[in-house]
């Protein structure tokens, strides 16, 4: 009687891509519920040409075994899911809200650069914008992604007096055709909002605002600017974030916040 011959051991599985589905948002719950059905069993990636037909919730997009590096390929086949697989989730939208701190600082001039800190604000913004926008290849396969961004931009004030939080951008889904025109029309806001910040500051040096009038005492003028009130480092951080997450709210529902 011939022998029997072993099942080859299945590799384990290091990482793991899935793609939510595009209708509704997939909760949290649901993809926990996913790994724990698929523990100790075989996933495999779903062949490019079924995904815009599937109906399922999650479709795998790639597993790559452990230790896997960039530049190799990696043959579909089945992996065995272990605790130790990292599972990322991949949305069809996502939804960004990005809050610039444009407290009095940035208008100082950075001595290695020579440029005022709010341009590189803005410069910054730019390339993480660009980011954003930029396709890219999910790991171990073929596949080019680029979904959907949805972003507010707001800018934040620590001047106390002036709108705290000016909103610049309120849920625009990001086009990468228009890419330029928009940038142009947030840093049109942008100098607006500087505008404003500087009228405010300027006060502080307006003569009117100083108090000339003799000290009975003393004889000596009192010479008193009237200054700007500032919130503190920490209340504004604390503001900022509950703004962040409060426009986060006014944004598509069905969209990833990273979650």
């Amino acid at each position: 009687m011939a022998s029997e011959r072993p099942e080859p051991e299945v590799e384990e599985a290091g990482q793991v891509f899935l793609l939510m589905k595009k209708d509704y948002r997939i909760s949290r719950n649901v993809r926990l519920a996913w790994f724990l059905n698929h523990l100790h069993q075989t996933v495999q990636a779903t062949p490019q040409e079924l995904l815009l037909q599937s109906e399922q919730e999650l479709e795998v997009l790639s597993v790559l075994p452990p230790g896997w590096q960039p530049d190799e390929s990696v043959v579909p086949r089945p992996f065995l899911l272990v605790p130790s697989t990292r599972v990322t989730f991949l949305a069809w939208q996502y939804r960004f809200v990005i809050e610039l701190d444009l407290s009095p600082s940035t208008g100082i001039v950075d001595d290695s650069t020579g440029e005022i800190l709010f341009d590189e604000v803005f410069h910054a913004l730019s390339r993480c914008l660009g980011g954003l926008l930029r396709p890219f290849q999910v790991p171990g396969s073929c596949i080019n992604f680029q979904p959907e961004i949805y972003v507010t931009i707001q800018a934040y004030s620590s001047i106390i007096g002036l709108q705290s939080h000016q909103v610049l951008v309120q849920g625009c889904l990001l086009d990468p055709s228009q890419r330029e025109a928009f940038l142009q029309q947030v840093y049109e806001q942008l100098c607006l909002f500087e505008d404003k910040v500087a009228t405010m500051l300027q006060q502080q040096y307006n003569p009117q605002n100083q108090a000339e009038d003799q000290s009975p005492d003393s004889g000596e003028p009192l010479g008193r600017k009237v200054g700007v009130s500032m919130v503190t480092a920490d209340l504004g951080l604390v503001s900022m974030i509950r703004q962040g997450i409060l426009a986060l709210q006014l944004l598509p529902s069905n969209s990833s916040a990273g979650q």
